[in-house]
């Protein structure tokens, strides 16, 4: 026949999110695994195992630099081909600097173009620095991997000693990402930076990666 046997557990309340990369070094995931033994020997034990996710909240509030607005100003050397063709000056502006999974970013780019050539396009993304430390032997390594997340594609055509604002809001939502930091967890650190990135000529190139944003679950 049919039996069920309930039970309850109290999970800790400083437990991290859960965190899985494809191919990454490390992770964080939880199962519940279950064995049934029965008492002939023709009879297999039965074992089932399910996987779970957990979802650790941290809010906003609690992290004052993600309340305010991001204000972000910089002369940017423009290299091609290895050499430098000048500046862009980049003035970036965020309503705020923390964000939730499902929420659009809106942005405010104003650029003024000193190099000798067109400026053609512009991506700004979402960055996430993952850094994985252990230990081995008392030696202690940390390495880092990163991924990226569009957030706008503009085609510019800003010409020489030109200057011009570009507004606007995310493509698309913020993705369903981990929490800043992973609290809970000593060996995963996890950061987010607003990147904006311009082209010009053949392989000039111009980039801001220095804007540090939070990922919260809750505002």
């Amino acid at each position: 026949g049919n039996h069920t046997y309930p039970f309850e557990l109290d999970f800790p309340e400083n437990m991290p999110s859960s965190f899985s990369e494809h191919n990454g070094m490390g992770h964080v995931i939880y199962h519940c695994h279950v064995e049934i033994g029965r008492r002939y020997a023709y009879s297999p034990d039965i074992a089932k195992t399910k996987w779970f996710d957990v979802h650790r909240p941290l809010s906003l509030k609690t992290i004052p630099d993600s309340l305010v607005p991001l204000d972000f100003r910089k002369e940017c050397p423009a290299r091609s081909c290895c050499c430098n063709k000048g500046s862009v000056e980049v003035h970036l502006k965020l309503t705020k600097s923390g964000f939730i999974p499902g929420e659009r970013i809106a942005y405010d780019v104003r650029l003024k173009n000193n190099t000798s050539s067109v400026l053609k396009d512009m991506t700004i993304t979402l960055r996430r620095v993952v850094a994985y430390t252990g230990h081995y032997k008392g030696f202690k390594r940390t390495l880092s991997e990163s991924k990226v997340f569009t957030i706008a594609e503009r085609v510019l055509r800003l010409g020489v000693n030109e200057e011009e604002t570009y507004d606007g809001s995310s493509v698309g939502q913020v993705p369903a990402l981990p929490p800043t930091g992973l609290p809970g967890c000593k060996i995963i650190d996890i950061n987010y930076y607003v990147k904006v990135a311009i082209k010009f000529g053949l392989c000039g190139s111009v980039d801001v990666d220095e804007c540090k944003v939070w990922i919260g679950t809750e505002e």
